[in-house]
């Protein structure tokens, strides 16, 4: 082994047969003269994994901070964004999944041209060390060809041309995102928010706009109008439910990897203003923890759920116990509703239990209670009407506890009112116990405006 700098350095004087041989444990392995094995890392927590992992995993972490988005400024009113800020708008909006255009993302079509699986090399960016410099190369391609769109004012053949050249992608194959990215150019370029404050001081009419970001919805823009947060009926949108499915499946993917076996139970924390910002992908992934998703009426509401048949899942239906903020409470109430029939659907459905944890403890909770499996099944939890908050981080801030179960006290004290019928709001802290008793995992998605969509 290489020496350190302070060191000792060995001595020629040595026990005769030794060889300079350190002393062997009673269980350590002989020494072979070229060990197959690949060199440990100590990570400075006591954990040691393979050089390779580690420098792939040290990369990826490198990769994140580069392409986080770092805040520019306060806008100014009525300045449109400059254009290297305008490049970041349409290079993640392409990048983005969505239901319009009809085809995969641009990084996808990229790597595909290019022999890649776009969906295979993210997840190996962190197993991989050769996989980050193929990431980038197909993000540096994206926005190059982003780059001259925009130079061309949205019209597409110099980045037909150029994606041609680089990734043999024919000219036309583009063209529905194109047309998308320059009338979201368009719209950026928009000069509506002068016009807007000075008709709004008059007492005018302001049409309205939905909130969000551009990235996840294009129809923000142009700014200027007037904003409310989200429809009520559109709540998980598309890109949301697809979105939710993703993560409830790496979520269940990493939970294998280091437990060994699914959980049966996994508690969720859903906040009103992450899924206000995300168009419910909190909501989405709890629903696709279940195995169930939102259903549409004839005018494109969502006005159900419906269960997957589990030969469409592919694995048993996971328990949730969803905890939901006062906010979310107030706001997604019909949200709420949705995921509470949902546990229903799966409680009742006709399933053998190892593939329908839903299921399976709400039968055993229904014989220890003495009520129906309808009420056992009994998942969606807040304040009460009127409070918000649990309170714990009161308690911790004034150290007004001894043990964890105050603070467990406290928590199952303030948030122990179910989604009822009709969406009234009840005391029910014995089944909140009973379902808590099941939980393996706990698991809350917070959106961040300081990541890329892939962050």
């Amino acid at each position: 082994e290489p020496r350190t700098e302070n060191q000792e350095p060995r001595t020629r004087n040595r026990e005769p047969g030794t060889r300079n041989r350190e002393p062997r444990t009673k269980n350590q392995e002989p020494r072979t003269a070229q060990s197959s094995r690949p060199p440990l890392l100590d990570t400075g927590s006591g954990f040691q994994q393979p050089a390779e992992t580690y420098l792939a995993q040290l990369g990826h972490e490198l990769l994140q901070i580069e392409q986080r988005l770092i805040p520019v400024g306060l806008h100014v009113l009525g300045e449109p964004p400059a254009p290297a800020e305008r490049g970041d708008i349409l290079a993640l909006v392409a990048a983005f999944a969505r239901p319009e255009p009809k085809q995969p993302p641009l990084p996808h079509l990229v790597a595909r041209a290019l022999g890649h699986d776009y969906a295979e090399l993210t997840a190996n960016l962190q197993r991989d060390p050769a996989a980050p410099a193929a990431w980038q190369q197909i993000e540096m391609i994206c926005r190059e060809a982003v780059r001259r769109l925009i130079e061309a004012d949205g019209h597409a053949a110099d980045a037909d041309r150029y994606l041609a050249k680089e990734a043999h992608i024919r000219p036309g194959t583009l063209n529905p995102l194109w047309h998308m990215l320059a009338d979201l150019l368009n719209r950026l370029l928009e000069e509506r928010e002068i016009r807007g404050l000075l008709r709004a001081l008059r007492g005018g009419y302001i049409p309205p706009s939905p909130g969000n970001d551009v990235v996840r919805n294009p129809a923000v823009v142009p700014t200027g109008r007037n904003i409310y947060a989200f429809d009520p009926f559109m709540v998980p949108t598309p890109a949301a439910a697809a979105a939710g499915f993703a993560v409830a499946d790496e979520l269940l993917e990493r939970v294998v990897a280091v437990e060994g076996a699914l959980p049966e139970t996994v508690a969720m924390v859903l906040w009103g203003t992450d899924n206000i910002k995300t168009g419910g992908e909190g909501i989405a992934q709890t629903l696709a923890l279940l195995g169930a998703r939102a259903v549409t009426d004839e005018i494109g509401r969502i006005a159900d759920v419906e269960l997957l048949p589990l030969s469409e899942l592919q694995r048993p239906r996971i328990d949730v116990v969803a905890t939901v903020g006062g906010i979310f409470r107030d706001l997604f109430s019909a949200q709420a509703g949705l995921i509470n029939r949902a546990v229903r659907l799966a409680a009742t459905a006709p399933e053998p239990p190892e593939q329908n944890f839903v299921r399976k403890h709400a039968l055993d909770q229904a014989a220890a209670l003495g009520i129906a499996v309808e009420q056992a099944a009994t998942r969606v939890f807040s304040n009460a009407p009127g409070s918000y908050g649990a309170n714990v981080n009161h308690l911790v801030e004034s150290s007004t506890w001894d043990s964890d179960t105050q603070l467990s006290a406290a928590f199952v004290a303030r948030k122990s009112f179910a989604y009822g019928p009709g969406g009234n709001w009840q005391e029910s802290r014995a089944l909140m116990e009973r379902a808590l008793a099941t939980v393996s995992v706990t698991f809350q998605n917070v959106d961040s405006v300081e990541n890329g969509i892939s962050g």
